[in-house]
């Protein structure tokens, strides 16, 4: 019943939107006759998420979630995105770094609570952009550090796109609030 983004086929946002989307069950299906890897929870009632005002439901999804990254870790060697690894390498956990080259070193937490911390190899006219879902900017800052923290105590809990500019290049990461 959620009103947000249908479960299968129709108009987003209560019926206001004018398109028409496919809903989570619809990707399921997709991902599925691509061959794509993918772990569909289901939940019955109207909230969006649904596990925004149920604790149960809250830790169903990190389980879930906890079993499909264990899944595809390079360190499992059932891994079901490349069946034939059988050598461990060391990468970095919970924080996503990039080489020296670039001027976006790393952006962690992911998922944050309240900050998140920036680290960046250029600080040339940096700047911070944060959106929500629907594509709107909720917030924008300037970075005068080369690590720099960012409060975002005042975002909901939810998904947003965290879009780092720094000279001439940008880079945008996907960060959950929890």
């Amino acid at each position: 019943t959620d009103q947000t983004v249908k479960y299968g086929y129709g108009k987003p946002l209560n019926g206001t939107n004018p398109v028409d989307l496919s809903g989570s069950s619809l990707l399921e299906v997709r991902l599925n006759n691509l061959g794509i890897y993918n772990i569909f929870d289901s939940y019955s009632g109207g909230d969006h998420p649904p596990f925004a005002n149920s604790t149960a439901i809250r830790q169903d999804n990190k389980d879930s979630l906890a079993v499909f990254l264990y899944n595809i870790l390079d360190c499992n060697p059932n891994n079901l995105k490349n069946p034939s690894q059988k050598t461990c390498q060391s990468h970095p956990t919970s924080v996503n770094e990039l080489d020296d080259l670039h001027a976006v070193k790393a952006i962690y937490p992911n998922p944050f609570n309240d900050a998140i911390n920036i680290e960046l190899n250029d600080i040339t006219n940096a700047r911070v952009s944060v959106f929500n879902t629907l594509g709107q900017l909720v917030i924008e800052e300037k970075i005068n550090n080369y690590i720099y923290k960012m409060d975002l105590s005042s975002l909901k809990q939810g998904t947003y796109l965290v879009k780092v500019t720094s000279g001439d290049e940008s880079f945008t990461q996907t960060m959950v609030k929890q």
